[in-house]
């Protein structure tokens, strides 16, 4: 598990890795850590590290918030999980799953990692496999948005491992992945409802692109429906 910290005080940065370390070595959780006490170096550095799990952002600071600093790692990695700690309430009143307010205890602190490893092991579990140049790869299923039918193939696309060409029918490939995810919205192309940021007439407009994928009349109702499921049951720090 790949854990990063960003708090603007080198002894709160201490503080939250030492906590971290403790938790990972009594569940005996396999991690890398990388910590920063300035928001300007992390927010660079974002775009050259491998991506990341889990930020734990604990910064109060004029120019960026923990807050702030959450909605842009949300713009750049969409499956990084993210806790932010503050002191300020109002933001645990709006989404108290997703804060921890100062002063916290240990144990809260670790409730929420729990969680937090809980969802990282579950997304770890749920990929399809795949052939590509001869190579045999594990594509988790939360890295792929959206796959179109040509001829006898699928053309798999995802966040950052590229493109695939699988050769299965529809329903076939249906078969292998989660329902809870994926649907057919056109009888030649399946997408992960994870990825869609809304369904507006007869399309649906991926999240963090200007991609749309057309719904066909006959499968509007069931992708809208399993639009709304998933927001309603979406782990709360996404």
């Amino acid at each position: 598990m790949r854990i990063v910290v960003c708090c603007n005080e080198k002894m709160q940065v201490r503080a939250n890795v030492r906590l971290i370390q403790m938790w990972a070595d009594y569940n005996n959780v396999i991690m890398s850590i990388d910590a920063y006490s300035c928001v300007e170096e992390f927010s660079i550095r974002l775009s050259d590290v491998i991506p990341y799990d889990l930020a734990v952002l604990d910064i109060e600071m004029r120019n960026m918030t923990g807050v702030d600093l959450a909605g842009y790692i949300r713009k750049n990695d969409k499956n990084m999980q993210i806790i932010v700690i503050t002191d300020l309430e109002e933001h645990a009143e709006v989404s108290a799953r997703q804060y921890l307010v100062k002063p916290h205890k240990p144990d809260k602190f670790i409730a929420v990692l729990d969680k937090a490893y809980f969802l990282y092991k579950k997304s770890e579990s749920e990929f399809f496999i795949a052939r590509r140049d001869g190579q045999v790869y594990r594509i988790p299923y939360m890295e792929i948005m959206y796959m179109e039918k040509c001829a006898h193939y699928f053309e798999m696309h995802t966040v950052s491992m590229g493109q695939f060409r699988i050769k299965k029918t529809v329903k076939a490939m249906l078969a292998e992945l989660d329902n809870k995810l994926f649907i057919s919205c056109h009888r030649s192309t399946i997408i992960n409802i994870a990825h869609v940021a809304g369904v507006v007439h007869n399309e649906a407009k991926l999240e963090y692109s200007d991609k749309k994928i057309a719904i066909s009349l006959s499968h509007i109702q069931a992708v809208t429906k399993l639009f709304v499921e998933y927001q309603q049951q979406k782990p709360f720090w996404a």
